[in-house]
């Protein structure tokens, strides 16, 4: 019985008497065993700081591949670097306290600084267990191109009525493709651009992406440029396979507006790029900005939004923003003879930059009198741009012609009748064997120039202190009557310069 007995208390003293001696065992360590937790904290710490450091290093190598880290590898380095900082300030505290707690001293103080560091011990090694992350980055979204836009983009009168028609139209959804056409130069770049920017701003679209078609179509590199801006990455090598892999990324339920920038030719869509149509993808748009206004018609744009030239105020004003304005009278002057074209108002304040008033008179000089050789680099900028158009007109006859109206004086109203005489002396015509069939031939050709933009419809409008020149709606019902035109006076001198480069001799009127 005694034995049994004992055996008994011996049970009662495991169950009842030990787990209340734990944790006053465990408070006694932190008394008796200083220099145990000390070590343990310094071990414990280094092992940290190597894991510290190897992750920031994998962050690093993830930041060089334009990864971004996983939201748990942020949160934990942070919390690393808040461990880290208390760890010093406990440090600082042993320092100042060393000859009570380190030196074997019982005292309170020395008691909580030492369960401090035991705690702060075991908060390291769990943190060392969870240094590692699967996965650890993922690549970083690419920014929709229209952020790429000029930070700095005025609205002017004529930007905001073909602003406000583009945003219409997008929030529309019977409207698929819309087009934006006008003169070289006139600004359908950087107003596509701040529309898609604008959509993106009020959430019409999930994505928005900008790529330039150009004269040349390159299919691989416009299914890259949008594939890239999507963050897609495509598995197939061919242009149909590719093709297919992009229609079905375009029809995962997210909505896209495509902006296909300078189109000079129809192209299929679907076929050629692999952008499914409006039945297939009625989350998806296009937005593209053309000279042509013929290109809107091919393409199938349901919406076609013409962008004017500026007006002499809204002139003015990008002439002012441009460059500080050295004479009032002169500046007015030089805003006149740039005829509201934003790119030659942009070319001639770069030009003028800095410059004295001798210069800006030198300058003005030369615009009125057209002198096409002597220009300067920032004129050479514009021309070039301009230049495209011609080169692109469809016929040697189109070219001919547009020659033809560089003979008549700045401002001229030039008569119908008055492009179709010369035309046929210079043989534009010599195919024909009616005056009526080769009169409509000249017809057909300036049709080709005003939808190049290339060629003004007078209309009787006050705009300029002289007359408003506007692109012909050729689905006039009169417009086969008589009726006058105008070359805007920077295409001609781009015409005149052309002429200059090729050796010929135009006698124009000044």
């Amino acid at each position: 019985m005694a034995e049994i007995g004992i055996s008994i208390a011996a049970k009662v003293a495991e169950y009842a008497v030990v787990p209340l001696l734990r944790p006053a065992i465990r408070h006694a360590g932190y008394l008796f065993c200083a220099n145990k937790i000390k070590r343990n904290l310094e071990a414990t710490k280094v092992e940290l700081k190597s894991k510290e450091e190897s992750v920031l290093k994998q962050k690093e190598e993830a930041r060089n591949r334009n990864e971004n880290t996983v939201e748990k590898v942020e949160e934990w380095l942070n919390e690393v670097s808040r461990v880290m900082e208390e760890v010093g300030q406990l440090e600082e505290q042993m320092k100042e306290g060393s000859s009570c707690c380190w030196g074997w001293c019982s005292t309170l103080k020395g008691y909580h600084l030492c369960k401090k560091f035991a705690k702060i011990t075991d908060s390291m090694k769990h943190m060392n267990l969870n240094g590692e992350f699967n996965p650890f980055s993922h690549p970083a979204p690419i920014p929709d191109r229209e952020f790429f836009s000029s930070e700095n983009f005025d609205y002017f009168q004529s930007t905001k009525l073909a602003s406000k028609q583009l945003l219409e139209a997008l929030r529309n959804d019977s409207v698929y493709m819309i087009g934006l056409y006008g003169m070289g130069g006139c600004g359908k770049t950087t107003l596509a651009k701040e529309v898609g920017k604008k959509a993106k701003e009020l959430k019409l679209f999930n994505h928005v992406v900008f790529t330039v078609v150009s004269q040349t179509i390159t299919v691989k590199r416009i299914q890259s440029e949008i594939a890239d801006l999507l963050n897609f990455k495509f598995k197939s090598e061919t242009e149909v396979g590719r093709a297919r892999e992009l229609s079905l990324r375009l029809q995962n339920g997210e909505k896209h507006l495509l902006i296909l920038d300078d189109v000079w030719s129809s192209f299929k869509l679907t076929e050629d790029f692999g952008i499914p149509p409006y039945n297939n993808c009625k989350g998806c748009k296009v937005l593209l900005t053309t000279r042509l206004q013929q290109v809107c018609d091919l393409m199938g744009c349901e919406k076609k939004i013409q962008l004017s030239l500026l007006s002499y105020e809204e002139a003015k004003r990008l002439f002012q923003k441009n460059t500080p304005m050295v004479d009032e009278f002169v500046a007015q002057e030089i805003v006149k003879e740039c005829r509201g074209l934003a790119i030659a108002i942009v070319a001639v304040t770069k030009s003028l930059k800095g410059r004295s008033l001798d210069w800006w008179n030198v300058a003005l000089h030369k615009l009125r009198n057209s002198k096409p050789v002597n220009v300067s680099k920032e004129e050479r900028d514009a021309y070039s741009y301009l230049e495209l158009s011609y080169n692109y007109l469809p016929t040697d006859e189109a070219r001919l012609l547009l020659k033809i109206c560089c003979m008549f004086s700045v401002d001229y109203k030039i008569p119908l009748e008055e492009l179709f005489r010369p035309g046929i002396g210079l043989g534009m015509c010599e195919e024909v064997d009616s005056f009526d069939l080769a009169r409509r031939t000249v017809n057909a050709i300036v049709e080709d120039l005003v939808d190049s933009s290339l060629l003004l419809h007078w209309q009787n409008e006050s705009y300029w202190g002289e007359k408003y020149f506007k692109q012909l709606p050729w689905q006039n019902e009169n417009y086969w009557g008589e009726k006058h035109f105008k070359i805007h006076d920077v295409v001609r001198d781009v015409t005149l310069w052309i002429t200059s480069k090729e050796h010929n001799t135009i006698m124009v009127n000044p």
